[in-house]
């Protein structure tokens, strides 16, 4: 499952949730401020603690990184 770490309020966030609808990209989106054990997993992960960050297919994108994310660059 591809999984979009957010932080509510975030404004990036916010545009990375709506360009991955967008796209129809399928994807959860998980609060690294609502669930701790997904924001240990980040930091464990990408060794800090950021939004937001997209895990898919064995790669982190992160920030406005996700925004240039379009069809085949979501592929494996």
């Amino acid at each position: 499952m591809n999984v979009l770490y957010i932080m509510n309020g975030c404004p990036l966030c916010a545009e990375a949730v709506r360009h991955l609808k967008e796209e129809k990209y399928p994807f959860e989106a998980v609060s690294i401020l609502e669930d701790p054990q997904a924001r240990r997993k980040l930091k464990e992960t990408i060794g800090e603690v950021y939004t937001p960050v997209l895990s898919h297919h064995g790669r982190m994108t992160k920030g406005k990184d996700i925004l240039n994310l379009t069809g085949e660059r979501m592929s494996p």
